[in-house]
């Protein structure tokens, strides 16, 4: 007997001991595995903060190049362009969250050319003040005829200057025209075979964005010539003249600043809510639920509207979505989701319809329809169906597939953005609706979602628009797409989010490649997109950034 008790007390002791090794294993174990979590968000921080400084350090610094015309007569326009520089960086920032590099130029002529064998400049710098102090301790004389050098100092302002950023201007500041013929006019000009015409093709080719102010009637021949060169480029968006005659000191400063903070805004496009296409169009269109809500203010009653024409037409529906393993497996890989291997697809049922005989809107790559089911459908039931610009359906269920492709990931990655909120005891019924696939016939296929009544909201597009405002809906529709950032490990994001209240609709999807489709504006959209959100980062995204961990 005490030898089994003996035996029982010995295995006991030793079971102890194997439980507290394997405890002791496991503590180790779940040790280790944070450590390696933790390595693995230390290393995504720091992914995420290079990238942040390279985004930084080119879309977000605008570069100035001032053209300064520095003959005898310029003293004045001189002294009003030293005067703006430190608050027009102000409203540069303040307007586009960019800081400023400004570079400098000053021409005169060619006798002063030859004598100095380049005219005096500046490099780019963010110290405004450098930029002051130079041009205080430049002495405006020299100029021979009534004409100066323009073109060489454009040529030089190019060549020299280190143009390294996505926004370029270029702002002469002058008082009396270039050499040429055509360009000069009726001033006094001895070198009349000039032309100025290939100095501005390099701007154009570089991508420099030129406002020349008429300070005189002097200029007035060179800047029309220099209308009409864009015009035959179809450039006139990269010149903006400005008539600042007869205006006195202190009201050229202030047009000025009022100049280069709108064209920062311009060329930023941090203003344009519409969706940008990799080819824009000479016509701007809104994105297709937006243009239907502003053409039909209640489009559930379409076929009452003696107007409208419509027709009946029968469909098979199949309600669409990713696979979520294969969703999960590429959520940093879009492009590896198959189709149609990858997607869900499901026979509903048939529909007896009635829709819009001509489309009754146009988006900026499809066209818009609306169409109700005849039968056991409520009144306000109404659906928005959409084929491609030009008339013909998707030939397809795989060519339907792709058009679906962009909002079904969305849908999938608000899904999950949703829940980790409600983890955090965050309630917010944030959707993006479901996709349908219409079959009228084998070569002809729709895609449709149903429509929602109510405001229609642009929170953000896919090159940096963020809507200004700042209730919670728009806060979230913004952390959501940086989420989609991070979460993809910084190969895609998730913008264009808009929508009718909770219900979102149409997004876009910026990939690092850059080619998941028309819209796709790759990694410029997300360095624009990023540029933006961080201007109000801190003051009201913080909350939700800290509950996923990406305030960093």
């Amino acid at each position: 007997m005490e030898r089994e008790i003996y035996a029982k007390k010995k295995q006991f002791e030793q079971n102890k001991k194997d439980y507290l090794r394997l405890q002791q294993q496991d503590a180790q174990q779940i040790e280790i595995q944070n450590e390696r979590k933790q390595k693995i968000k230390l290393q995504k921080q720091q992914t995420a903060m290079k990238l942040k400084e390279i985004i930084l350090n080119t879309q977000g610094i605008l570069q100035v190049g001032l053209l300064v015309d520095v003959t005898g007569s310029m003293d004045k326009y001189k002294d009003a362009t030293m005067n703006i520089i430190q608050r027009s960086m102000a409203c540069i920032k303040d307007q586009t969250n960019r800081d400023c590099e400004w570079g400098a130029v000053c021409y005169q002529d060619f006798a002063e050319l030859r004598q100095k064998g380049q005219y005096i400049q500046h490099k780019f710098t963010k110290d405004g003040n450098e930029m002051i102090n130079f041009l205080k301790n430049i002495n405006c004389d020299g100029g021979d005829d009534g004409a100066e050098d323009l073109r060489n100092g454009i040529k030089q302002m190019i060549n020299n200057l280190k143009w390294e950023k996505y926004f370029k201007i270029a702002l002469l500041i002058c008082d009396a025209p270039c050499h040429g013929q055509k360009w000069a006019g009726n001033v006094l000009d001895n070198h009349p075979n000039e032309d100025l015409g290939d100095a501005l093709q390099q701007l154009i080719n570089k991508n420099i964005v030129l406002i020349g102010i008429e300070f005189t009637s002097s200029t007035e021949v060179m800047f029309a010539q220099m209308k009409n060169y864009y015009a035959n480029q179809n450039k006139q968006s990269m010149l903006i003249v400005v008539d600042l005659k007869n205006k006195n000191q202190e009201q050229i400063q202030d047009q000025l600043i009022n100049i280069i903070s709108e064209a920062s805004i311009s060329i930023t496009e941090v203003n344009k809510t519409g969706t940008k296409l990799k080819k824009q169009q000479n016509i701007n269109r809104d994105g297709a639920f937006e243009a239907l809500i502003k053409l039909l203010p209640d489009p559930t009653r379409f076929n009452l509207d003696p107007n409208i024409a419509v027709i009946q037409t029968k469909f098979s529906v199949y309600k669409v979505d990713i696979n979520s393993k294969a969703f999960e497996r590429n959520i940093t890989t879009l492009f590896k989701i198959r189709i149609p291997q990858d997607y869900s697809i499901i026979h509903e049922s048939e529909w007896n319809c009635i829709r819009t005989l001509k489309p009754f809107a146009f988006g900026q790559i499809k066209e818009v329809y609306l169409m109700k089911k005849i039968e056991n459908s409520a009144e306000n039931e109404v659906y928005v169906i959409k084929m491609p610009i030009g008339g013909q359906t998707y030939k397809t269920i795989q060519e339907a597939l792709l058009e679906c492709r962009s909002h079904l990931i969305a849908k999938n990655l608000m899904q999950r953005f949703i829940q980790e909120l409600q983890d955090n005891n965050h309630q917010v019924p944030i959707k993006y609706s479901d996709f349908l696939i219409l079959k009228e016939h084998d070569t002809s296929y729709w895609i449709a979602e149903r429509f929602f009544q109510g405001e229609f909201i642009k929170f953000n597009n896919n090159y940096g628009y963020i809507n200004p405002k700042k209730d919670l809906i728009s806060i979230l529709a913004q952390v959501f797409s940086y989420y989609t950032y991070h979460i993809s490990e910084f190969q895609y994001m998730v913008c264009d989010i808009q929508g009718v209240g909770y219900n979102f609709t149409d997004p876009a999807i910026n990939t690092a490649e850059g080619y998941l489709d028309e819209i796709d504006q790759g990694l410029e959209g997300i360095g624009q997109f990023i540029i933006s959100f961080e201007k109000d980062k801190q003051n009201f995204y913080k909350k939700y950034l800290d509950i996923f961990e990406l305030n960093y």
